[in-house]
């Protein structure tokens, strides 16, 4: 089964559905933040990759036009895990 961006992005999301309301501040929630922002940023480069084939206007959702490889899927879904054990909050 072929995985694409936009699946990625439902399992973050429904990993850390409130990664915008990290906590109040500290260093260390900081830290955490950027972790996932950076990772959300990375979706979207990814996400962005068919746009020179497929404009984002012509469907409804780009994000499920780009299929991404097994590697990195592996690597996505590594970074996913590594974030779990960043704050408690995530292992629920």
């Amino acid at each position: 089964m072929t995985t694409t961006v936009r699946d990625i992005r439902d399992e973050f999301l429904s990993l850390f559905p409130h990664f915008h309301d990290v906590g109040d501040g500290t260093e260390k929630e900081f830290f955490v933040w950027r972790k996932l922002a950076s990772f959300w940023e990375e979706l979207n480069h990814l996400g962005a990759r068919n746009m020179d084939v497929i404009p984002p206007e012509t469907v409804p959702d780009v994000d499920s036009t780009v299929e991404l490889t097994d590697e990195e899927c592996v690597d996505l879904r590594a970074k996913m895990a590594e974030f779990k054990g960043f704050y408690p909050q995530f292992n629920a």
